[in-house]
């Protein structure tokens, strides 16, 4: 089975290009005004120019649940952006319901986002109702953004159906992470000369690594 890949914290036109060329089905673009890795409208928008009919472009973003409650407020915003630069899905780290709700009202993809400890000893418990939302969904170290990976073999011989696995994957690991089957990736700091800039020459390795593995 051929592993999707989602490339995240893209800001340059350039590398959005290169991913795609490479085999990336999804290019994600930040939109946590804290993040190193935050990407402009104007930027999102050329990106998904560029991508367009060849991968979908996924904005990111992050909100603490205490502040969002179950208004949905977050999942409203992000409509409003994803609608005005043409982007098809939606990722908000710490949504409610509601927000995710809004999001698929609107039309566009909502990625649910699992949190996982980077010391986790087992998966979440709440994975399972993510994989019945039947969206795609994302486990991810923290509030996202770490870098750093968790335990790979807390996914078992075969990862849980459907899922991307994110934090901490580069050229020279994902072959121990392929090992256990995981439905898709999403790497960002593993490929980067800086945060946002993507190295090319390490994007080009982590998809020979893919290569090699699954040939």
């Amino acid at each position: 089975m051929r592993t999707r890949v989602k490339i995240c914290g893209v800001r340059r036109v350039e590398d959005a290009r290169l991913a795609v060329e490479l085999g990336a089905e999804w290019v994600g673009c930040v939109r946590a005004v804290d993040s190193p890795r935050y990407a402009s409208l104007r930027e999102v928008a050329a990106i998904r120019r560029a991508v367009e009919g060849r991968a979908r472009v996924v904005l990111v973003g992050r909100v603490r649940p205490e502040d969002e409650g179950e208004s949905g407020a977050a999942g409203e915003e992000f409509v409003l952006e994803a609608k005005c630069v043409g982007a098809s899905a939606v990722q908000i780290h710490g949504a409610s319901r509601a927000s995710l709700e809004r999001v698929r009202d609107a039309g566009l993809i909502a990625w649910t986002v699992v949190s996982i400890a980077r010391d986790a000893t087992r998966l979440p418990g709440s994975l399972e109702a993510a994989r019945e939302d039947g969206a795609p969904f994302l486990l991810d170290v923290g509030a996202g953004g770490s870098g750093t990976p968790f335990d790979w073999r807390l996914l078992g011989d075969v990862a849980p159906p459907g899922t991307f696995i994110a934090g901490g994957i580069t050229p020279e690991n994902v072959a121990d992470l392929l090992a256990r089957a995981p439905f898709g990736i999403d790497v960002s700091s593993g490929i980067e000369r800086s945060p946002g800039i993507k190295d090319a020459r390490r994007m080009r390795q982590l998809f020979a690594a893919l290569a090699e593995v699954e040939a």
